[in-house]
């Protein structure tokens, strides 16, 4: 297959909308970025804003107390960090990340999933699930199955999956604002050029010690985001990257009041820093 062109505001784009930032989702179910989990580190408030940016109000509703018996559940999973699965999705998780041998990981650090499946088994429907999303079911190495088709984004190589690139092209422009916590699924994502450009703004978003969340802007990473929670409110403090309209201000204080709704507080102050 030829290579194509495809602009960096094409991808972002496509990346908001797969990743349910730009249109809420109905239910845990519904929603992609739970696929591979959404980390919560520090544990009880990064994943909570995750979903609320991505989950309808009824389902975000019931977040906090990821009650027993609920669609969500909190495990130790991904590198050992503890990340909100949904519950149905535990028993294939704790199969295939289960430790080969008792020197693999501690106890402590593998956290408490047990594996219902048993390892292999639970390694086979993880690649069975990566043959079917290739399409064609046809073995492949790792790199081959990072990428097999390649395409220009703004004059730089990229690659992607077959069968997507006609969805980034034609994929509407992203309109949505959103406040999105540190270690979002959209910010861990390997390629942080692409997604900030400017290297000064990099440094503010991805850090050496603390990360702070982000402000998305119709798909761009528009500036970083402290929050604070008090008894009655919370304050929401953004470190824009550059000069944001008054719409896109007023957008940002209605989800801050969203977001207050959702962690059980009455109201919420939203302070923007200029560059």
């Amino acid at each position: 297959m030829g290579r194509m062109e495809l602009t960096r505001a094409d991808v972002l784009a496509y990346r908001a909308r797969v990743h349910d930032l730009e249109k809420r989702v109905p239910s845990p179910a519904d929603c992609g970025s739970l696929a591979a989990g959404i980390r919560d580190s520090p544990p009880g408030r990064t994943a909570r804003m995750a979903l609320a940016a991505r989950l309808g109000t009824t389902a975000a509703s019931g977040m906090p107390g990821l009650a027993d018996g609920g669609e969500l559940a909190y495990a130790y999973t991904l590198r050992g960090a503890m990340h909100v699965h949904r519950a149905a999705d535990l028993p294939v998780l704790a199969g295939a990340i289960a430790p080969r041998g008792p020197g693999d990981v501690t106890e402590d650090s593998f956290g408490p999933l047990t594996p219902d499946i048993p390892a292999p088994e639970a390694v086979e429907r993880v690649a069975d699930a990566m043959r079917e999303v290739m399409g064609d079911g046809v073995a492949r190495t790792k790199g081959e199955l990072s990428g097999a088709v390649t395409a220009r984004v703004d004059g730089r190589q990229a690659w992607t999956r077959p069968g997507i690139l006609d969805r980034i092209r034609d994929v509407p422009g992203a309109r949505a604002v959103r406040f999105l916590p540190p270690h979002d699924p959209l910010t861990e994502l390997a390629d942080r050029e692409l997604l900030v450009a400017d290297p000064a703004a990099r440094r503010e978003v991805w850090r050496a010690t603390v990360n702070p969340g982000v402000l998305l802007v119709r798909g761009e990473i528009a500036g970083t985001v402290r929050l604070k929670v008090c008894s009655d409110k919370i304050t929401v403090t953004v470190r824009t990257f550059g000069r944001l309209d008054p719409a896109t201000q007023a957008a940002g204080e209605k989800e801050a009041r969203r977001l207050a709704g959702l962690l059980g507080r009455s109201g919420s102050d939203t302070w923007y820093e200029p560059p």
